[in-house]
């Protein structure tokens, strides 16, 4: 699941299951000066939120990969 969240700085949140722990990565949106915006989760930056999604159903977060969207 992700949640947008706004304050100061535009960041959101994916909620992810890892065995019986629910794990939350706050991704952080960037953007400067007229430039696209770049979506930054730990130390990596994606152009957008769907690349970002899409290289973590291929790669770990921390000890899983993203499955599929929860529908709420």
């Amino acid at each position: 699941m992700i949640k947008k969240f706004t304050r100061k700085i535009l960041f959101f949140c994916i909620y992810h299951r890892e065995g019986t722990k629910t794990m939350h990565y706050i991704i952080n949106k960037i953007e400067e000066d007229g430039e696209t915006p770049r979506y930054k989760i730990g130390s990596n930056f994606f152009e957008s939120m769907p690349a970002l999604l899409r290289h973590y159903t291929t790669h770990y977060l921390d000890t899983t990969q993203l499955l599929k969207p929860v529908i709420k």
